[in-house]
């Protein structure tokens, strides 16, 4: 039962949440590329886990930096589904805004199992986060309206060797869509088994921004993403990703309102450091 009172706490959380937060946000802006999840936590089967986030992303142009604090959970049912939630603070420093730290927009995590071969070593899944505006997009991060998040990812596991490739969109439920499509596609090495596994990662990802209120159509940011995973005992897990720009084409559009200016500014991230440690029940 702990693991279920464990769900319903982060959701109560995040539903007491939203009242009060919707007042602050400010209403436009694209899709913030920035937060939430990773390929790494989408290729995993549907557990019962809390997770600690941390990341600290240098923006473009030497404007300034954001630091992101989230907790984040999923409740496991029937072996194939998950639901969960993700609750992300913000802290922005930089050049033009005024410097704040603030509730961005929190989330519900949907995750499901499609299909599982181990005589294979295929790994299919599938899920839709839920992203609501509780995030400031006047002076922090937020994408001012309701978006959806749907991706998949498909696992090729050879033992040692793992392949992945994660595709997903967002899009958000206004008046302007703004959808943008999202990908990573990487290998993971098991360096070390047993009770302390070790694993090295290496991907690719990007974002192209296929109609915005913010961007020019097809603006393009692309990373290179090397990490480390380590397991310590049966339960606990510890990650360290860093994001490098390999590929830079965004372009903002002249004449936007401030909203979408600012949150121009938080999506064009020059490089960053990711830390996550997480608990499995």
């Amino acid at each position: 039962m702990r693991p279920f009172r464990t769900a319903w706490l982060l959701g109560a959380v995040l539903l007491l949440s939203l009242p009060a937060a919707w007042a602050h946000h400010g209403g436009g802006g694209g899709t913030v590329f920035s937060g939430g999840q990773t390929a790494l936590d989408r290729i995993n089967p549907p557990s019962t886990n809390v997770n600690f986030d941390f990341e600290f992303n240098s923006l473009d142009n030497n404007v300034g930096h954001t630091l992101l604090y989230q907790v984040r959970g999923e409740y496991a049912f029937l072996q194939r589904f998950s639901i969960g939630a993700l609750i992300p603070v913000w802290t922005a420093d930089n050049a033009f805004l005024p410097d704040n730290t603030r509730l961005g927009d929190v989330g519900l995590l949907f995750k499901a199992q499609i299909l599982q071969s181990k005589r294979l070593g295929i790994n299919w899944l599938g899920g839709l986060n839920t992203i609501f505006p509780t995030g400031n997009d006047d002076i922090n991060l937020g994408a001012g309206a309701f978006t959806m998040a749907p991706y998949m990812t498909v696992l090729k596991d050879w033992n040692r060797i793992g392949l992945f490739l994660s595709l997903g969109s967002a899009f958000e439920l206004a008046d302007a869509i703004n959808p943008t499509l999202n990908y990573e596609v990487g290998v993971i090495g098991k360096i070390l088994t047993g009770r302390i596994p070790l694993a090295l990662i290496l991907s690719y990802q990007g974002v192209s921004f296929l109609e915005s209120d913010t961007f020019t159509t097809g603006s393009t940011k692309g990373y290179l993403q090397p990490g480390i995973e380590v397991g310590l005992g049966e339960h606990w897990s510890i990650t360290l990703l860093g994001r490098i720009t390999l590929l830079d084409t965004l372009k903002l559009k002249t004449n936007i309102p401030f909203t979408d200016f600012a949150t121009g500014l938080f999506s064009d991230i020059n490089g960053s450091f990711l830390f996550n440690v997480g608990y499995e029940f």
